[in-house]
């Protein structure tokens, strides 16, 4: 509902008058009076969006002083705008972007007096402890994010914050590693490493600056922080961890690690297990270590070896069961099980992913992969559950049979086309499977499986009464000099087939002698 007492206050009682003595005169309906005032304050609306999305231009564009200006005049203007809560926010965030540290140590004060609930105070107080480690002030931003984690432990930055921020350990610039503030991270922790060269932290800020390069893409950088660590801090665990055995040095892990997974990546996955193999043997604590159990893991799984594979993934699962990888190991766990024609197996595995792992980016994928175990074992009648998501029954099995492509399932991309098929014949579709068929042939797919498609697709044509059709394709595959005389001679009982179904047995005859029987 409009807010017209609010509005009123906006209009000065001489327009107020002015609108009564013109009623008074010529008796403009009230209606229109109402309609008027509506329009204007929708314009007043306008203008308060305006305002506010210029402000938000100027700070994106990094001019924080012009931005707070109107950010403070937006407030003043339009303190009922659903947006003035978030224009609070921005107008103290400036004073952090301009480094006016006291001056937004000031305004959040006020803010807490004004509004002790308002929705942003959790950034302003992690933007305060940033401020803090700024100015070296180290004590006073611990204890801004040790109650940052207390007051608002529902807060993104709370639940980010590692645990161990109440240790005596953990010096608070960690805390932009944990946040993923890993270039504003590496300049602090360096300068405190320099001005302060006997402090109990060092070997720990320079082992994150080293993740935290990684985490930027900067092998190289990375390295050499992994080098420099291990010669200024040899006694240090991470040097040890680092170090790995029988003599080999960090650079020397980083370029056995680099190889192999250029090896993954390059598809040569076979060269790549055995390199991810041949790395946890050379270096049994290095830090790359549950990477490198994960890239074999997949290692095996794209190189088809289902037993090493499930071995693997299921020590890598218990010995990480925190790991970020866990989804992923389990979803391919669940894969090689369809593949295997293990449906019950691989609904157990996808029935706790979709429990435990709701937030995964695999989660759209775990309803599908239940899906092809259903295709799989030819449980036609158990996708009714999936009505809500696909259009029809047909839908899915046309996204199981793209997904068997993808998949380099032949058996399987087979054995789907077969369940289209019975699925056309039970609806009675006329011209809905050639469509399909028309389709499927677009896609990217090896040549023997096309040759496949094509023999299935004749019967298509002919069943659907396309017979020229079904006869000129019959005819292509027999021209074809790349077959095979053994798969001439099945297309050429296809196409008998069709002739006998229009009854010109004589042709049918022809065809038949020419490619079956021997002179």
């Amino acid at each position: 509902m409009l807010d017209f007492d609010f509005f009123f206050n906006k209009i000065s009682i001489v327009e107020i008058a002015n609108m009564e003595k013109i009623n008074m005169k010529i008796n403009i309906p009230k209606y229109i009076i109402c309609f008027s005032l509506f329009l204007i304050f929708v314009s007043y609306l306008c203008f308060a969006e305006d305002s506010y999305q210029q402000a938000m231009t100027l700070f994106k564009s990094g001019d924080y002083q012009q931005a707070q200006l109107i950010f403070n005049q937006f407030i003043s203007e339009y303190p009922e705008s659903s947006n003035c809560k978030s224009a609070e926010f921005y107008s103290i965030k400036c004073y952090y972007m301009l480094g006016k540290y006291p001056e937004m140590e000031q305004a959040i004060q006020n803010l807490k007096q004004k509004n002790p609930q308002h929705q942003s105070l959790d950034d302003l107080e992690f933007l305060r402890g940033i401020a803090n480690l700024k100015t070296k002030n180290y004590d006073t931003a611990k204890s801004i994010f040790i109650g940052l984690k207390s007051t608002y432990p529902d807060s993104s930055y709370s639940k980010k914050i590692s645990e161990r921020v109440t240790s005596i350990n953990f010096h608070p610039i960690m805390i932009l590693y944990d946040v993923l503030m890993y270039d504003e991270f590496i300049k602090l922790s360096e300068q405190f490493r320099k001005d302060n060269l006997n402090n109990p932290y060092s070997d720990d800020l320079m082992f994150i600056e080293m993740l935290s390069l990684r985490k930027l893409n900067k092998w190289e950088e990375a390295r050499k922080k992994a080098n420099d660590l291990i010669v200024q801090y040899p006694d240090s665990p991470y040097s040890t961890q680092m170090g790995g055995t029988n003599g080999r040095t960090e650079n020397q892990a980083a370029i056995d690690y680099a190889e192999a997974v250029k090896a993954y990546h390059t598809k040569n996955f076979e060269e790549a297990g055995e390199l991810f193999s041949q790395f946890l043997i050379n270096y049994p604590s290095n830090w790359r270590k549950e990477e490198s159990g994960n890239y074999l893991c997949y290692s095996l799984y794209h190189s088809r070896k289902s037993d090493d594979f499930f071995n693997k993934s299921s020590e890598m699962i218990n010995q990480y069961p925190k790991s970020q990888y866990i989804d992923d190991l389990l979803y391919l766990q669940s894969a090689v099980y369809v593949q295997e024609g293990k449906g019950e197996d691989a609904r157990n595995i996808l029935n706790s992913l979709e429990t435990n792992y709701s937030g995964s980016n695999l989660y759209n994928n775990f309803r599908q992969m239940r899906l092809e175990s259903y295709l799989y074992e030819d449980c036609i009648n158990s996708l009714s559950e999936y009505q809500q998501e696909w259009s029809s029954v047909e839908d899915l099995l046309k996204e199981c049979i793209l997904r068997t492509i993808q998949l380099k399932n032949k058996a399987m991309f087979l054995k789907n086309l077969d369940l289209m098929k019975d699925f056309y014949k039970s609806t009675n579709q006329q011209g809905g499977e050639k469509l399909f068929y028309d389709k499927l042939l677009q896609q990217s797919m090896p040549q023997d499986w096309v040759l496949d498609v094509k023999k299935k697709y004749i019967l298509v044509l002919a069943n659907e009464k396309f017979y020229t059709e079904a006869e000129n394709l019959g005819k292509e595959l027999l021209e074809d000099n790349s077959l095979s005389k053994e798969q001439k001679q099945e297309v050429s009982l296809i196409l008998t087939r069709v002739y006998a179904m229009q009854g010109k047995l004589e042709e049918a005859a022809d065809i038949y002698k020419k490619y079956n029987v021997s002179n």
